[in-house]
């Protein structure tokens, strides 16, 4: 059910987490004034930006399309206060917000992204906006996926985190536009590239261990090729099967090793090629194969764990532990759930996650399946010209 905070109980917390923000993590965050109702549309990079986006704005909202904050500490434990249950759908809470003449909070993209860049918005959120008859508030967040790298086992880092209120448009000013002008916009406006800002405006990140679980994010070595080799530890970043180490800075670069890449994002672009070359000269040996998974059937009633295994990835199919087979057309959607856990849906309907305790590159498997379902797409395409 859609409810916004106690306007009271916010107007007493709302200042105290403006302080505390800004002492623990060097937050500026602006104090946009705006009539509601309206939506608020924010990226997503870290479990603080609810929280972020919320004092920068002077109406009580909540949030759908975020991931959930850990009950740690009283920064993410107000965060999770903030947000909204998962099981209220994008469409239920624009309409109640509507109904209600509340504010709502949205991270369009779903989910925190991992490399620094905002992801995927869904193609359709400008039209359903202006069906809402909602005001629009967009804000950007720069800064906060250094403090609080997906990747990362040890967060939060101190360095600096920046909200701006990008755009304010009241309903009669969102009306005017259509829905494909409206999605430019908001594409536009929540775009945000860490490493690209950090390169502008650097700012050291500091704290403990901050290469430690890099891997996640940086699975392929650039020296010898080894795929689920490297490994971080402290500040260093490096491969155990040929030797190669780099110096994770604290501006979110690397120093030394010889290492081709100026940055982490550098690093996962030229992985996404590796990728791509590997799928397409797949044959019948698995894509990528990870061990230690732990293998869960989501239901109504809750998670039932059906045992543990390896997870491998091959053209036609993904193998699931307990030898489980999905093939690839089967698959609907696998996303990313926490830092190494993938939530997979077939077209069946069921339901299925995947979670390990090892730091696992798990987002290769997500890149990997959306570049074989273009490959069999292309090929069919290929298959329908040969026949006419």
């Amino acid at each position: 059910m859609f409810s916004t905070p106690n306007a009271l109980l916010w107007a007493i917390l709302r200042p105290l987490a403006r302080l505390v923000l800004r002492l623990r993590l060097n937050v500026t965050a602006p104090r946009c004034r705006m009539k509601a109702p309206y939506v608020l549309l924010c990226n997503h990079s870290s479990y603080y930006d609810p929280l972020l986006a919320a004092v920068s704005v002077d109406r009580p909202l909540r949030f759908c399309g975020s991931d959930r904050a850990p009950w740690r500490g009283f920064l993410l434990r107000l965060t999770r206060w903030l947000q909204l249950p998962e099981a209220l759908t994008l469409d239920e809470a624009l309409a109640e917000a509507a109904a209600r003449k509340k504010c709502l909070g949205l991270f369009p993209e779903g989910t925190r992204c991992i490399d620094g860049v905002t992801g995927p918005i869904p193609p359709d959120l400008g039209e359903k906006l202006l069906a809402s008859g909602l005001g629009l508030v967009t804000l950007r967040i720069s800064g906060a996926y250094f403090t609080a790298p997906r990747w990362a086992d040890d967060f939060p880092r101190r360095g600096r985190i920046t909200v701006r209120t990008v755009r304010t448009l009241e309903p009669a000013m969102l009306q005017a536009l259509d829905a494909a002008e409206l999605q430019a916009l908001i594409e536009r406006d929540l775009r945000e590239d860490a490493c690209a800002t950090a390169k502008k405006r650097p700012a050291p990140y500091r704290g403990e261990h901050l290469a430690a679980g890099l891997e996640r994010l940086l699975f392929l070595c650039p020296k010898c090729g080894a795929i689920g080799r490297m490994e971080g530890r402290e500040r260093f970043f490096g491969c155990k099967g040929c030797g190669f180490e780099t110096v994770y800075t604290l501006t979110g670069g690397f120093r030394g090793g010889g290492v081709p890449f100026a940055d982490l994002r550098e690093w996962s672009r030229w992985q996404e090629g590796r990728i791509r070359l590997l799928c397409e000269a797949a044959g019948e040996g698995p894509i990528f194969e990870d061990e230690g998974f732990e293998l869960y059937v989501l239901q109504p009633g809750g998670a039932e764990r059906v045992g543990s295994g390896g997870l491998q990835l091959y053209r036609d199919r993904l193998e699931l532990p307990t030898g489980v087979a999905v093939a690839i057309g089967e698959i609907e959607s696998l996303r990313l759930g926490g830092s190494s856990r993938l939530l997979l849906k077939s077209k069946r309907g069921s339901r299925f996650e995947l979670d390990t305790v090892r730091a696992v590159c798990a987002a290769k498997y997500i890149t990997a399946l959306d570049i074989l379902k273009e490959i069999e797409k292309n090929r069919g395409q290929d298959h329908e010209q040969d026949r006419i």
